[in-house]
C-alpha cells in the first residue's frame, strides 16, 4: 500500500523506481506468507484444495492485471493504476489484522536476531540479482550471447554455489536448510517451477499482441481475447487442488499439466493471421489448463518431503524459482520479438523507408503502430512476419514445457496425509524428549535411518506385520504411503 502511494505521487523517475521496488518486495513477501500461513494451519492433503483456490486467484489477477492497467492508463492516467490499489490493499490488510491470529514464536527479539543468517541472505540476494541482471541484459542485446551477460551468469552461478556452501556450514539458522536442498522432490520442484514460470510469463507477454495481429484489431478489446487462458487456469487450479485432497496424490497433475501445455503451445504455433479465431482460443485454453494443473501441484510436490520448520523456506524457494522463470521468459520473449522480427522485415524496411519507424515501434511491442502503415501490402507482410516471430516464441515455450514434463516423470510420488484430528495441534513440539515413544514432527530417526515426512516406517514397536505407520507434521497416523521414482 505504501509502495502504491509512492508511485501514485511520484514526480521523478527515481521516486517511481523506489515505489515500484517497495511494491515488488511487498508482493513477493505476500505471495509466500499467504501460502506459509496456509501450510501452517492445514495438513498436507487438505492443503491442496485451498492452494488450488489461492493459485486460481493469483493467476487470474496476473492475466487480467495488465489489461486492467492498460484500460485505466488510457482512460484516466497511469497514476490511477497505483491509486486504485490503495483501498483494495487497505481492506485486505485489515482483514488480515482482524481475522488471522498467529502466536508469536517463543524467545526474545535479541535471541532471534542473532540467529539470522545474514550472510546467507546477502549471498542469496546478490546471486539472484546478478543472475536476473544477466537476463535483463539479454533482453537488450541483438545477438546472443553477449559477453557481459555471460559474465553475469557465471558470477551468479558462483555466488549461488557459495550460498549453498554457506547454508551447509553456517552455525546460525540457515535461510534454506541444506537438507532441503538435498531432497529430490525439492530440486525437481525448483526446476519445474522455473520451466512453468517461463511459460506463464512468456505467454502473458505474447498473447495480447498475438490476438491483435490475428484479429487485425488495434484496439485494447483484442487483448481481452486472452480470456480462454484465464478460464483454463482458473478451472484447472481449482480442479487440481480438490483432486489432490480427494486422491492424496499430486504427480498425475504435473504430468497432465505438462502434456496440456505442450499440446496448447503446439496448436498455437500453427495459428496465423488467416486462421479461425476458435483455433487460437483452443490453444490458449489448453495452455491455461496446463499451467493451472502444474502451479499448485509443484508447491505440494516440494512441501510434502520437508520438515515442518522448513515449510516456509521451501515455499519461498518454489515461488522464487517461478519468478526467475518469469524473468527468463519475459526477457527472452522480448529479445526474440525485437530482433527476430526486425530480421524478418529488414528487407521490407529498406524497400519502404517511409514505414521504417513504424516497423521499429512494432518490434518494441507497440503493435498499434502497425495500423499507421497505410500501404496494405507492407501491412500484410508485417503481420505475417510478426506472426512467425510469435510462433518462434511458442516453440521456445514448448522446449521449457517438455523440460517440465520430463521432470514430472522423475519426481517421487508420495501419498499425502489425511486430515488431522480436530483436537490435535498442527505444530510440532520442538522440546519433546528423544526418549518419548510418540514422535512429533516431519523427521524421525529409526535405527540410524532417517525417514522423511509422509514416508513409511516399516518396523515400529507395537504394530502388526502388515501395518504401516506414517509420520505426519504433528502426529503418527495409520495410513498407506507409496514412494516411487
Amino acid at each position: 500500500m505504501i509502495g502504491s502511494m509512492v508511485v501514485a505521487f511520484s514526480n521523478t523517475l527515481s521516486v517511481l523506481i523506489v515505489g515500484r521496488t517497495i511494491m515488488g518486495v511487498a508482493s513477493g513477501v505476500l505471495q509466500v506468507i499467504a501460502i506459509v500461513i496456509l501450510s501452517d494451519l492445514i495438513p498436507i492433503r487438505q492443503r491442496g484444495k485451498y492452494l488450488g483456490f489461492m493459485s486460481a486467484a493469483n493467476l487470474f489477477g496476473m492475466s487480467l492485471g495488465p489489461l486492467w492497467g492498460a484500460i485505466i492508463s488510457k482512460s484516466i492516467g497511469w497514476r490511477w493504476t497505483a491509486v486504485l490499489n490503495v483501498p483494495i490493499l487497505f481492506i485486505a490488510s485489515n482483514m488480515v489484522l482482524f481475522f488471522i491470529f498467529i502466536p508469536a514464536p517463543p524467545g526474545s527479539f535479541k535471541k532471534k536476531v542473532v540467529r539470522i543468517d545474514f550472510l546467507g541472505i546477502i549471498l542469496a540476494v546478490l546471486a539472484a540479482g546478478v543472475f536476473l541482471a544477466a537476463f535483463d541484459i539479454i533482453g537488450g542485446v541483438q545477438r546472443l550471447p553477449s559477453i557481459l551477460s555471460i559474465i553475469f551468469v557465471v558470477i551468479g552461478v558462483v555466488l549461488a554455489i557459495v550460498f549453498i556452501i554457506n547454508e551447509k556450514k553456517t552455525k546460525k539458522d540457515p535461510l534454506i536448510s541444506y537438507k532441503v536442498l538435498q531432497e529430490h522432490n525439492v530440486w525437481i520442484g525448483f526446476l519445474s517451477a522455473i520451466a512453468t514460470g517461463v511459460v506463464i510469463y512468456a505467454t502473458l507477454f505474447t498473447l495480447p499482441s498475438f490476438y491483435r495481429v490475428i484479429t487485425r484489431n488495434p484496439d485494447l478489446a483484442a487483448e481481452a481475447k486472452i480470456w480462454p487462458w484465464t478460464v483454463g487456469v482458473v478451472i484447472s487450479t481449482v480442479v487440481c487442488g480438490i483432486s489432490m485432497t480427494v486422491y492424496g496424490n499430486y504427480k498425475p497433475y504435473l504430468v497432465i499439466g505438462g502434456i496440456m501445455m505442450i499440446c496448447g503451445l503446439t496448436w498455437l504455433s500453427l495459428v496465423n493471421p488467416g486462421s479461425n479465431l476458435i483455433h487460437s482460443y483452443l490453444g490458449s485454453f489448453l495452455i491455461g489448463l496446463g499451467i493451472g494443473f502444474r502451479v499448485p501441484s509443484v508447491t505440494i510436490e516440494a512441501q510434502c518431503v520437508v520438515k515442518y520448520q522448513d515449510l516456509a523456506s521451501t515455499t519461498a524457494l518454489i515461488n522464487f524459482a517461478r519468478n526467475v522463470g518469469g524473468v527468463i521468459g519475459m526477457t527472452s520473449a522480448n529479445q526474440m520479438l525485437k530482433y527476430r522480427f526486425m530480421d524478418k522485415v529488414s528487407t521490407l524496411a529498406k524497400e519502404n523507408p517511409e514505414w521504417e519507424s513504424q516497423l521499429l515501434l512494432v518490434s518494441e511491442g507497440i503493435i498499434s503502430a502497425l495500423w499507421q502503415v497505410e500501404d496494405e501490402e507492407v501491412k500484410e507482410k508485417t503481420l505475417e512476419a510478426f506472426a512467425k516471430t510469435v510462433n518462434f516464441i511458442f516453440y521456445y515455450c514448448i522446449f521449457f514445457s517438455c523440460i517440465g514434463f520430463v521432470l514430472s516423470l522423475v519426481t517421487k510420488k508420495v501419498k499425502l496425509l489425511d486430515e488431522f484430528d480436530s483436537d490435535e495441534s498442527h505444530a510440532p513440539d520442538l522440546e519433546q524428549s528423544k526418549d518419548e515413544e510418540s514422535v512429533v514432527g516431519d523427521e524421525v530417526k529409526n535405527k540410524s535411518e532417517t525417514v522423511e515426512p509422509n514416508t513409511v516406517l516399516d518396523s515400529t514397536k507395537g504394530s502388526s506385520p502388515t501395518e504401516t505407520i506414517v509420520v505426519s507434521p504433528t502426529k503418527l497416523a495409520k495410513h498407506e504411503t507409496v514412494t516411487e521414482s
